[in-house]
């Protein structure tokens, strides 16, 4: 870094951090300080360091990136410090595995650097650029193209290192680029190249006196001779165990979890499993350490997304040892577990002491009756590059793992393990993951896993290995992994030909996790948000909200359905323009059961801002719900469009209106997996009403809303239409034929031209209307309150249609 910039202090820091001297950086820190009282640009390089520090030492990353982003909107900030911020937040994004991210603003950088010539900074912006397609790689977020590019970054970073005098700074890139150089060429097998790198790291951090880093040297060289072959597998040990040592003495958690993490995948592969184990255990517990300072759900995410292979792996040698018990407790660990710590803290902000526990399976096996099985499913070795984003690709996929060899990444596998009260098995289904994963996140469902020879196809590899311990089963609980939260497991077609929701047949509760599912009831669990406001006041049966839309969009029975799912539990009803989003976040924190019936819509790109319409101007997003809304209640009911999707995150986080919906206090859900017909939706959810009032509880009461609405037949909806036309303001006459909804408006034409509607018009008096899955199979339960009404004989209706 060029004199020119900075003064000898600000270069004394430089030098004190890359030696990992933190001590010596605060008392550089608080002389910087000193200066900053009376001079604006060494106060901006203050709060630079202060956002280093928190970041390097403390490994704060939410907070030292909040600080990077405030100094960003200073109009004063000089252009050689801008770029130097620029860095540290792509290096932010790196951690978070946000590599898209991450390379964009490297770039800005770049730009920067540029402009001012300066070389070393240059080349410190592709050293970045080409070790976050690197890790870009590695986990499997992006494709073989980017190797050769990055090596090409990495080319123009030592000549332009080359072109100045051999500085002690000069010297540390050169050994990093070296060191990113040699990882390129492990991913491309291209060993002796490999080797020859970092035997270079390693000669100039001699040089140096730099042993800090010298432990990725050895590291590294570690991973070089593992992959050449047996041969070579004591020389893997000696160098991780040298590396190791270093990382602890400097106390860098951060890099010893990846040394751990290579000589547990190393034991496992010379086949000693309890030594595997223990490594990956030492990693896992170092995952905790470094987790427990990070205090957003946001960076906690996004660094759980970049060490989810270690739990792969170790999940996969547990039951190879058959060591089912400790798989289990790896896997619970492994899903959700950033959503487990928003639950505990009730907030977005996580401190340092919410470090949420998961179960065990002793605990979940002595919480299932009889009658109850947990099928929980584990996806290994998932590929999201982008070339490969489709569902035919598992030979090219395939090929490529074994071209190219990603380091430490696991298999490609789905591991079922169905759990009763008794028991434990775990079977491997023999189904890829990139197969199911979706090319498009929008209208999934409807378009591939509803056909039924795939229907048939995924009943046969997740649910028939199973299909001995489902005999007299009368609930499953579901626990869907990675890609799997995209399939309805209510609709897969069994080999007699029937769906698995069937009569007489298993009630569905889906959860993100076991933890999530049972830890209320198991350890009486984190309650539902509660403020003084919400103890004092009396509560509402159920608060429903309805909204038809736009002209541009309309529904037909959005808000006639609030109005009568309010009506028949004496709640209180918010429809049409009256609806806005200041009463429904006051009134919400009242209720028993909070029912949406709207517009929804799933953002794929940005799922917090997955939406629900509440009026013309207003939506009501999931990060809203999350920040905003405080709930305790029982059931929320969301008959919205694609209401229960969500983007799945390595590390299986998932982000979008049911997650945000939990974090705000519901116990339970009830959402849809796709865009749902409107008239269908209105049916079921009436039944699901009515069904609770009659003492059903949440699952028996949907599941026999959709079965109901599977055997309707045409003359049975039309005096189902007449009844709920009695009891609501008019609504379209779906009876009458095409000659006289001419003239109407746009909107009953609309309906009218609607493939539905023309489907009616030709069915016959007992035809079966919805009997295709895209009708009644949407509907999911999330979650696992027994049920809202409490079991009062006086408010119990009679079981009936209307």
């Amino acid at each position: 870094m060029s004199d020119k910039y900075k003064s000898p202090i600000i270069n004394q820091f430089f030098k004190a951090l890359g030696e990992s001297n933190f001590d010596q950086c605060e008392i550089l820190l608080s002389q910087i300080a000193l200066q900053a009282a009376t001079d604006q640009e060494c106060d901006s390089w203050l709060q630079y360091f202060k956002g280093v520090l928190l970041k390097e030492r403390h490994l704060a990353l939410d907070k030292a990136a909040q600080v990077f982003l405030q100094l960003l909107e200073r109009d004063s900030l000089k252009p050689f410090l801008r770029g130097q911020v620029l860095l540290s937040l792509g290096n932010m994004f790196h951690l978070q595995g946000e590599w898209n991210k991450a390379i964009y603003v490297s770039r800005q950088a770049l730009s920067i650097f540029v402009d001012l010539e300066q070389l070393e900074e240059q080349a410190k912006v592709w050293i970045q650029i080409a070790f976050a397609y690197y890790k870009g790689f590695v986990q499997g977020d992006y494709g073989t193209d980017v190797l050769e590019e990055a090596v090409s970054y990495c080319e123009s970073s030592l000549t332009a290192l080359n072109e100045r005098e051999k500085s002690d700074n000069n010297l540390t890139l050169q050994a990093h680029t070296w060191n990113t150089l040699g990882l390129i060429y492990g991913c491309l097998k291209r060993w002796d190249e490999a080797t020859g790198c970092f035997l270079k790291v390693l000669e100039i951090s001699t040089l140096q006196g730099n042993e800090f880093f010298s432990g990725f040297a050895y590291t590294n060289l570690g991973e070089v001779y593992q992959r050449i072959g047996k041969n070579r597998w004591q020389d893997a040990l000696d160098a991780y165990q040298k590396a190791v040592d270093i990382f602890f003495k400097y106390d860098d958690e951060y890099q010893a979890v990846e040394v751990a993490a290579n000589i547990g995948f190393l034991y496992s592969k010379m086949g000693q499993q309890s030594e595997a184990i223990d490594y990956y255990a030492m990693a896992i517990g170092l995952i905790d350490l470094l987790r427990s300072g990070i205090s957003t759900e946001a960076a906690r995410t996004g660094f759980f997304a970049t060490v989810t292979d270690t739990y792969a792996n170790i999940i996969l040698t547990c039951v190879a040892a058959n060591k089912y018990a400790q798989a289990f407790e790896y896997m619970e660990q492994a899903c959700s577990r950033t959503f487990l710590d928003l639950l505990d803290a009730g907030s977005l902000e996580l401190k340092r002491e919410i470090h949420a526990e998961t179960i065990t399976l002793a605990e979940v096996q002595a919480a299932l009756p009889d009658d109850v099985i947990l099928l929980e499913y584990f996806t290994t070795g998932l590929v999201e590059a982008r070339e490969h984003r489709s569902f035919d690709s598992r030979s090219a996929l395939v090929k490529q793992q074994r071209d190219f060899n990603r380091h430490r990444f696991p298999p490609q596998k789905t591991l079922l393990f169905a759990i009763t009260h008794t028991d434990i098995q775990v079977f491997d289904v023999a189904v890829s993951p990139n197969d199911l994963y979706p090319n498009r996140r929008d209208a999934v469902v409807e378009e591939y896993f509803l056909e039924p020879r795939i229907r048939r196809a995924l009943y046969k590899f997740l649910l028939s290995p199973a299909e001995e311990c489902l005999v007299g089963k009368k609930r499953i609980y579901l626990v869907p992994h990675g890609p799997l939260h995209y399939v309805p497991f209510q609709a897969l077609i069994a080999s007699d030909g029937e769906p698995l929701l069937r009569e007489n047949g298993p009630q569905l509760i889906y959860s993100p996790s076991a933890t999530v599912l049972l830890r209320a009831v198991i350890r009486g669990g984190p309650q539902n948000r509660v403020t003084e406001t919400t103890q004092n006041r009396e509560r509402i049966p159920c608060l429903a909200i309805g909204y038809n839309g736009g002209a541009e969009n309309p529904l037909l029975y959005a808000e006639a359905e609030a109005q009568q799912i309010a009506r028949i539990m004496q709640g209180v009803a918010l429809t049409g323009d009256q609806v806005q989003k200041s009463e429904v976040l006051e009134e919400a924190a009242h209720c028993n059961w909070l029912h949406f019936s709207c517009h929804g819509t799933f953002e794929p790109d940005n799922p917090l801002a997955s939406a629900l319409y509440l009026n013309k101007k207003e939506k009501l997003t999931a990060q809203e719900i999350l920040e905003k809304l405080t709930l305790q209640c029982d059931l929320v009911s969301l008959s919205a469009c694609e209401s229960g999707l969500s983007q799945v995150r390595r590390g299986d986080e998932l982000f979008g209106l049911a997650r945000a919906f939990i974090g705000a206090g519901a116990r339970t859900l009830v959402v849809t997996q796709w865009k749902v017909e409107e008239l269908s939706t209105r049916i079921v959810m009436e039944r699901l009403c009515r069904n609770l009032l009659s003492g059903m509880d949440n699952a028996e009461a949907l599941t026999e809303a959709q079965l109901y609405l599977r055997t309707l037949t045409r003359d049975g909806l039309f005096r189902l239409l007449a009844k709920m036309r009695e009891q609501n303001p008019p609504t379209m006459n779906i009876e009458q034929t095409p000659a006289t909804v001419k003239g109407k408006s746009r909107r009953d034409q609309r309906v009218w031209d609607s493939a539905f509607v023309k489907s009616l018009s030709r069915a016959q008096p007992n035809d079966l209307i919805f009997s295709d899955p895209y009708y009644w199979a949407p509907f999911i339960l999330i979650g696992n309150r027994n049920r809202v009404i409490q079991d009062d004989p006086a408010k119990r209706t009679s079981n009936i249609d209307t």
